[in-house]
């Protein structure tokens, strides 16, 4: 498989397709579609919208410590920060988007399409909001 994504590798392919073709006269050629990768505008968005809802989560009284699966046992409290919401907001996409997870084991938001960014803005967003009634709009230059 060859990714194609600048002008230098689609030539790349080309001739490939053109040598191999000129060798065996005879290819299956399979082309699969990706979508575009998500925008910087939807990078700066998502950092704009962790770091409210980090503010929008710690002004609700709601700690860091409800969201880590409940783990209130110890009477730990903890605030949100924009890594901590960021976290959360990759585990889901992890769950979602398994193929955006590397070999560490590590969600990647850099991986995520632009729709994907948007489903799962949605879903945070929309579990946020049931849960503990605090969620946003997603950023925009435009508001």
């Amino acid at each position: 498989m060859t990714t194609v994504n600048s002008d230098k590798s689609l030539e790349e392919v080309i001739s490939l397709l053109r040598q191999s073709y000129a060798e065996y006269k005879y290819l299956d050629v399979e082309i699969k579609v990706q979508g575009k990768a998500r925008s910087g505008q939807q990078r700066k968005a998502l950092q704009v919208y962790c770091q409210k809802m980090a503010e929008k989560l710690n002004d609700a009284g709601i700690d860091h410590a409800e969201w880590e699966c409940y783990l209130r046992d110890r009477g730990l409290e903890t605030h949100w920060t924009e890594d901590s919401f960021k976290g959360l907001f990759k585990s889901y996409a992890g769950y979602l988007y398994p193929e955006i997870i590397n070999k560490k084991g590590e969600p990647k938001t850099s991986k995520l399409k632009r729709d994907q960014m948007t489903k799962v803005y949605e879903l945070v967003n929309m579990r946020i909001s049931t849960l503990w009634g605090c969620g946003m709009q997603w950023p925009s230059n435009e508001r």
